[in-house]
């Protein structure tokens, strides 16, 4: 399907696949191990950027007022 990405997971998991495959067949696999590699790096990165934004959505949040009963109690 255009314009759909392709699902993290199954991805790597065709390319784990595709390395046991050749290195069943004693081929050679650095190229494959390199695109793992990649993909590993690029879900570190989306994992990365989206703590970061949760982060600053956190941090933007009202933040609940004190009680004034209990001093450093916030509920």
């Amino acid at each position: 399907m255009a314009g759909r990405k392709p699902d993290p997971k199954a991805e790597m998991a065709w390319v784990l696949e595709q390395i046991e495959a050749k290195a069943a067949k004693g081929e050679d696999t650095a190229e494959l191990e390199q695109y793992a590699n990649q993909l590993l790096d690029k879900q570190a990165d989306e994992q990365l950027r989206r703590g970061l934004e949760i982060r600053e959505e956190m941090r933007q949040r009202p933040q609940p007022e004190p009680d004034e009963h209990h001093p450093g109690k916030l509920f």
